[in-house]
């Protein structure tokens, strides 16, 4: 035994080299930015600027989320999307989401909509209306008009067949349809009822990543297909955010947290 322990030393040593070396950007922000040409889009919003703040879980970026604030704003958002977990179900406390939310609702509109943390909350409705008491603008199966745009937010559900079903009816096939929803999972489902884009996270960019590559999705098991960043299926996009937090697990190798920018035009 006693031979094989510099080997054991060696390989301790560098598994705690790589844990330190992956968790080190969890504090840090990374701004991903997707611009978007889209033919359904309307000509007369072309620029319209979207930033998507998903899963945060809690987590709280300087005081009073005054980091996190500074840098939504700077980045000159049209809108601000929250596509659900604002808080982690385990030790929840949606303080941190509200003072986000009242922040920025005093300079963009905010829209949100629930994920499965958020909907396990037995006080989610009383949370719902404190975010909407905040300024933000809670969609749950409801879709309302954001300029020429066809804006619907998706309610959280557990043990659905198809997750799209609760909205098909409120897709305007005359607007461009954007969706916001919280699992990517279900993107055939999404693009089913023909919207033209969708918003989601949950998946937390498949929580390590090597090379790229999302590690483990709640939904979809290890190496899910839809772990981060842009697909297509038809004419629908999705974008999937990586997200902000943690949950069960607190800690994301080489995955630091995600603000999302999208800046859409139209295609002639």
């Amino acid at each position: 035994m006693k031979r094989y322990l510099p080997q054991l030393s060696v390989l301790v040593a560098l598994g705690m080299a790589i844990l330190i070396w992956g968790a080190s950007p969890n504090d840090t922000i990374t701004v991903t930015r997707f611009n978007l040409t889209i033919t359904s889009f309307p000509e007369t919003m072309d620029g319209l600027t979207i930033v998507q703040v998903s899963d945060l879980h809690n987590k709280s970026f300087g005081d009073n989320q005054q980091e996190l604030i500074d840098l939504i704003l700077a980045l000159d958002p049209d809108l601000v999307a929250f596509t659900g977990d604002m808080v982690d179900s385990w030790t929840a406390e949606y303080d941190h989401a509200l003072v986000l939310i009242q922040a920025l609702s005093h300079v963009v509109p905010v829209y949100i909509v629930d994920g499965n943390h958020d909907a396990r909350e037995p006080d989610y409705p009383l949370q719902k209306d404190a975010m909407e008491e905040a300024g933000g603008i809670v969609l749950a199966d409801e879709s309302l008009r954001f300029g020429s745009i066809n804006l619907i937010g998706l309610k959280e559900r557990f043990g659905v067949s198809n997750r799209a079903d609760p909205v098909a009816d409120l897709v305007d096939d005359e607007r461009f349809n954007l969706l916001l929803a919280h699992h990517p999972a279900d993107f055939t489902d999404y693009a089913g009822i023909n919207v033209d884009l969708v918003l989601t996270g949950h998946v937390h960019g498949g929580q390590f990543r090597f090379f790229g590559v999302g590690f483990v999705s709640p939904d979809e098991g290890l190496f899910p297909t839809y772990h981060a960043g842009s697909y297509t299926q038809g004419s629908t996009t999705m974008i999937v955010s990586r997200g902000l937090g943690e949950s069960i697990l607190p800690l994301r190798l080489f995955n630091g947290p995600e603000l999302v920018v999208i800046r859409l035009t139209h295609q002639k």
